[in-house]
């Protein structure tokens, strides 16, 4: 279960890595960072969503995978909000 975890973990890290990078090549250098930003509140998110989101009943009455997806969720969740906020703000013009 750990390896399927790991790799689940991983794939996720890369897309937003593809995100990012994707969005240097394509958009202005702000949309970039703004990525940057969105990976760095993934890690936040995820790392915080155990207190945050999930019970302790959920531990013990949840499968693992279940609980696991509960928190890439919530950690895609921050991510999403963060890159969308800062792209926001960088496309306003003030």
């Amino acid at each position: 279960m750990k390896f399927i975890r790991a790799i689940l973990f991983t794939l996720n890290i890369l897309l937003w890595i593809a995100v990012t990078v994707c969005l240097f090549v394509a958009c202005d250098f702000m949309y970039g960072l703004a990525g940057l930003a969105g990976i760095i509140a993934f890690f936040i998110g995820y790392s915080v969503s155990g207190g945050m989101t999930i019970s302790i009943r959920d531990l013990y009455r949840l499968p693992e995978i279940e609980v696991f997806k509960k928190k890439i969720r919530y950690g895609n969740g921050w991510a999403f909000a963060v890159l969308m906020i800062i792209a926001l703000l960088t496309h306003i013009e003030f």
